[in-house]
């Protein structure tokens, strides 16, 4: 997998949280009631909205929610914010019929959900790699303190051992003496 550039990832996650922001003012949509009509958390509509981590499985819940949201616009900018509608007779929405370039667009979202879903792969893998070397740098604090009290009881032993040595030696000191 390419190095990926946690700057230019960060940058790309305020630039889809600021284009979220700008869709839900458009509709005059509040964040309590989008996150009631997706079914996420206000906690991950706000994470959302200022740019922080966030999973591609809840844009997938918003666009399906909100099928007039253009994804490609959504994570890149590209296009228009809304999906083209019209009303038939019946008033009833259908989408336009796709052309090649609907396809190509589609094809070129699917690329770049892909390329998210590697993204949040490493990162999470990241995390994981993370957590085991924390986990070992404990089992290292603890085996180190461990032996630091060893070493203490050693240290103690031999004090002990000096201590009854330096009084035995002045008993026989008083005892010669006397």
């Amino acid at each position: 997998m390419d190095s990926i550039n946690v700057d230019s990832m960060e940058l790309e996650l305020r630039l889809v949280g600021q284009r979220l922001k700008e869709y839900l003012t458009f509709k005059n949509i509040k964040m309590s009631e989008f996150g009631r009509s997706t079914r996420i958390s206000g906690a991950q509509i706000s994470n959302i909205v200022h740019g922080k981590n966030f999973s591609i499985e809840k844009l997938l819940q918003i666009t399906d929610s909100y099928p007039d949201l253009n994804l490609l616009w959504l994570l890149q900018g590209k296009g228009k914010m809304l999906v083209i509608e019209n009303k038939n007779a019946s008033e009833q929405n259908h989408l336009v019929p796709k052309t090649d370039q609907d396809f190509n667009q589609e094809k070129k979202q699917q690329e770049i959900v892909e390329t998210l879903k590697h993204k949040i792969q490493f990162l999470e893998s990241m995390i994981n790699y993370q957590g085991l070397t924390i986990d070992a740098y404990k089992n290292s604090i603890e085996v180190l303190t461990s032996t630091n009290k060893d070493l203490k009881d050693i240290v103690q032993h031999y004090k002990n051992i000096t201590d009854n040595k330096n009084r035995n030696n002045i008993d026989l000191n008083n005892l010669q003496s006397a």
